[in-house]
C-alpha cells in the first residue's frame, strides 16, 4: 500500500518523495550498505548544500508542479530535498522529545495503519499527517512546521534546531552541514 497525502503525487510531494528518500537512506545505512561516510555525503552533498544553496529553496508548494517538468534541475529535485530535510528533521525531533523511546519510523507507522481504516478513494490528509504526528509532538507546533516550512517553503533553520547528541551541526554560509559524534554508530541510531 502506497501511502501518499492528498488525491495526487503533487498534492504534498514533499512528504511522498522526500519521507521515501530519507526512509531508504536510513535503511541503507542500517542495513550498512552505506557507511557513515556515505551516509554524510547524501545528507550533505546530494540534499542539504544544494537545498541552501537553491535559487527556488523557498518557493511555495503550490508553484513547484508548474516548474517540475520544464526545471526539474531546480524544481525537479525540491521535494525530494525539502521532504527529506523535513524527516531528517522530524526524526530528530521525535527520538528527542520521547529520549530516544519512539522515532520517525513509529509515526509512519501509525499513519500506514490509519491510511488503512480508510474507504476505498478515501485519502491521507495534511491534518492527519498533523494529528498522527501530534501522538510524538506538539500538535500546534508540528501544524506550524509544515505551514511554514513545507506549504510555504521556508528552510529550516538549523541555526535553531537542536538534533539528537550523535549528530552534529555547523553552518557556515547559511548552509548547514551535518557530521557525527565520535561514538555515534548509524546502525544504533537506525535500528528500526
Amino acid at each position: 500500500m502506497k501511502i501518499m497525502l492528498g488525491n495526487d503525487s503533487f498534492d504534498n510531494q514533499w512528504f511522498g518523495e522526500g519521507f521515501n528518500d530519507y526512509t531508504a537512506i536510513i535503511n541503507l545505512a542500517n542495513s550498512k550498505i552505506y557507511d557513515k561516510e556515505d551516509f554524510l555525503h547524501y545528507l550533505n552533498e546530494k540534499t542539504l548544500n544544494p537545498h541552501y544553496r537553491s535559487k527556488v529553496k523557498n518557493v511555495h508548494n503550490d508553484s513547484i508542479s508548474a516548474k517540475y517538468w520544464t526545471d526539474y534541475a531546480n524544481y525537479g529535485v525540491l521535494p525530494y530535498r525539502r521532504g527529506f530535510i523535513y524527516a531528517f528533521y522530524l526524526d530528530n525531533q521525535i527520538r528527542l522529545a520521547s529520549n530516544g523511546k519512539f522515532t520517525l519510523r513509529n509515526m509512519l507507522i501509525d499513519l500506514y495503519t490509519l491510511k488503512k481504516t480508510k474507504k476505498i478513494g478515501e485519502v491521507l490528509t495534511v491534518e492527519d499527517f498533523i494529528q498522527t504526528g501530534a501522538t510524538y509532538l506538539n500538535k500546534q507546533q508540528l501544524k506550524e512546521q509544515i505551514k511554514r516550512d513545507m506549504i510555504e517553503g521556508l528552510p529550516i533553520d538549523f541555526n535553531s534546531v537542536k538534533l539528537i547528541s550523535e549528530f552534529i551541526v555547523e553552518i557556515k554560509d547559511n548552509i548547514p552541514k551535518i557530521s557525527l559524534a565520535n561514538d555515534a554508530d548509524l546502525s544504533k541510531i537506525y535500528q528500526w
